[in-house]
């Protein structure tokens, strides 16, 4: 299958790149949002997770690390004061300057025995790849969240059994232990009407 070709060239290249920046401590994702903000700058953490192939949730950590490196900065977008937008640091830059040669060398190991004609119909071919799939419907997201469930109404308590008050319950005979009952006594048939 083709997709399962490209997905594992995806993974070869991300462990190759993963190999390049681990002894600076950087990550092939994190490289690749620097890229993308070197071509793109001043872009929304949002916009920024879509060009990079993150969730939101990823780039925001992201951010939170490329700029506590000072590798990026957060500012506001002089179009609309309300928004953030994210911009490389000259720092920024030098590092991918300082990697461009590594990374254009691992780029041409990929494409060896490939002529310069078919590189160009190879990208062309991805580009439409990338169109023909970014026309579809947005996916649907793995785990959808589940629909809150209104709670299960209490019961209405019992309403107490209505007393008048004027009538006082007999408690019996056990209520009062000094109003016991005299035990019953045993009367013999024989000696019933006088007769002995």
């Amino acid at each position: 299958m083709l997709l399962y070709l490209v997905k594992q060239v995806e993974l070869a290249a991300r462990a190759r790149l993963d190999d390049i920046f681990r002894p600076i401590g950087l990550t092939a994702l994190q490289y690749t949002a620097l890229t993308v903000l070197e071509r793109h700058d001043d872009m929304s953490s949002a916009q920024l997770a879509r060009h990079s192939f993150v969730t939101a949730q990823s780039m925001a950590d992201m951010i939170a690390a490329l700029e506590a490196r000072g590798l990026i900065q957060r500012n506001r977008d002089q179009a609309d004061r309300r928004r953030l937008v994210v911009a490389l640091t000259a720092e920024g830059r030098a590092l991918l300057d300082r990697y461009r040669d590594t990374v254009r060398a691992l780029e041409e190991c990929m494409l060896a025995g490939l002529s310069d004609a078919e590189v160009t119909a190879f990208r062309a071919a991805l580009d439409t790849c990338h169109a023909n799939l970014a026309r579809l419907p947005a996916p649907t997201p793995r785990f959808a969240p589940r629909p809150r469930l209104a709670p299960n109404p209490r019961p209405a308590p019992n309403p107490e059994p209505a007393t008048n008050p004027s009538v006082t319950k007999d408690p019996g005979p056990a209520a009062d232990p000094g109003l016991a009952t005299a035990p019953t006594k045993t009367v013999r048939p024989d000696r019933v009407g006088g007769v002995q």
